[in-house]
């Protein structure tokens, strides 16, 4: 498929992920087996408008919210790990889709809460790339120690006539993403990391690693 990536300008992404769609099973495969339930799992993700100090243009800011589900291992789940990926549709000027990504690690979250992972676009790409509203291509994955969780409904673009293989979507945001990493900002990397009304999480800080 590696050239069909590389020869993808602007036909419509659900048209790209639609080859990738799996045959249905046949009459004689053995069913599959019942998913795990995920201990962390996305129960909605939202997409704002607001301000930051410091600029008079809005950023975008997607906020993933996360249900932390009982599990045998106490009231907290440690190191859970949210990777958000974004392919907007870019209209002004040469016609294209371009694709963002980024990662937040929370130190723990307690059993039977909710937490926000909050990320942002910033003004400078909302005003060049008129983006306004709800991205029309999304997915949020969810880790627990490493370990990735079963996606959820909620968990990515609804309509599956937008994004038939949520797969091919990432794997395509991966070959063509990487000119963009370090734009989608986590909260702690923007002017909203100590904004009080924007409740969040402790995120483990890369930048602090101990190092060798």
């Amino acid at each position: 498929m590696k050239p069909l990536l590389q020869s993808f300008l602007w036909c419509p992404l659900s048209v790209l992920l639609a080859l990738a769609a799996v045959p249905s099973r046949g009459a004689d495969a053995p069913a599959a087996p019942a998913a795990a339930k995920a201990a962390v799992e996305v129960s909605n993700v939202t997409f704002n408008s607001p301000q930051g100090a410091g600029s008079a243009l809005p950023w975008q800011e997607v906020v993933v919210e996360l249900k932390v589900n009982p599990t045998k291992e106490g009231n907290y789940v440690s190191h859970v790990k949210v990777t958000l990926t974004l392919g907007t549709e870019v209209t002004v000027g040469a016609k294209r889709i371009d694709f963002y990504r980024a990662a937040a690690e929370a130190v723990a979250l307690k059993v039977g809460s909710k937490a926000l992972f909050r990320f942002y676009l910033p003004p400078e790409i909302v005003e060049r790339d008129s983006l306004h509203g709800e991205t029309k291509y999304y997915a949020a994955e969810v880790s627990v120690g490493g370990q990735a969780q079963p996606a959820s409904h909620e968990s990515h673009t609804r309509d599956p006539k937008v994004m038939p293989s949520v797969q091919s979507f990432l794997a395509k945001a991966a070959a063509d993403g990487a000119v963009n990493d370090g734009i989608l900002l986590p909260q702690m990397f923007t002017p909203f990391e100590h904004d009080n009304t924007k409740e969040a999480p402790t995120f483990v800080r890369p930048e602090a690693a101990a190092t060798k």
